[in-house]
């Protein structure tokens, strides 16, 4: 169970309410975590050059970061829920717009928690399986197929009964796809940056 820190008894059963129920994936409450908070986040970043589409971007990878946080043991939100995702949607934004160069943005003057929460790394996690997954896409249907089962850990011997190939060339086929989808990605621009 996670247990926040925010200043009131009530803001704590809110904030552990919102977050047991997305660590749980729990549909209802992340619904109403959109219904309640995805106005602010809009707020936001139409207020600083974006847009409702950039605005949804932000919220889902908040909601990812927020996941991925509440499964790390002794996970503590020292403010109310809506302050403390509020910081991480907006560092999100912030970031992307520093990257896109439309600002500049000094990460020690936003004042709100960024200090409590380290979620640079997991942004840029969270940009390269973008990228990965963007990719990926743009190979034919055959090679993500193979890929797939590749990284699943399924055995060249199997891929091979799978795919309808022989073993020797399943091995080729698998190499290629990995080849091709590297040089994808390291063609992208976005690459160097996720380095």
């Amino acid at each position: 169970m996670i247990t926040p820190k925010p200043s009131s008894k009530k803001e704590e059963i809110k904030s552990t309410y919102f977050l047991n129920g997305i660590s749980n994936n729990n549909t209802k409450i992340i619904n109403e975590v959109y219904e309640r908070f995805l106005p602010s986040i809009q707020k936001l970043v139409i207020e600083h050059q974006g847009n409702n589409f950039d605005a949804l971007d932000v919220f889902q990878d908040g909601l990812l970061i927020l996941y991925k946080k509440t499964k790390i043991s002794g996970f503590e939100v020292t403010s109310s829920f809506h302050t403390y995702f509020y910081a991480v949607c907006r560092f999100v934004w912030f970031n992307q717009l520093k990257k896109t160069k439309r600002i500049k943005y000094d990460d020690e003057s936003n004042g709100l928690f960024i200090a409590e929460i380290d979620i640079e790394s997991e942004i840029t996690e969270i940009e390269k399986k973008k990228l990965f997954d963007a990719k990926l896409k743009e190979l034919s249907i055959e090679s993500q197929k193979v890929l797939q089962l590749s990284f699943n850990k399924v055995s060249i011997k199997e891929i091979a009964e799978i795919m309808g190939y022989t073993e020797a060339y399943a091995k080729r086929k698998n190499y290629k796809a990995k080849k091709e989808l590297f040089k994808l990605i390291r063609s992208d621009k976005q690459y160097p940056d996720l380095c």
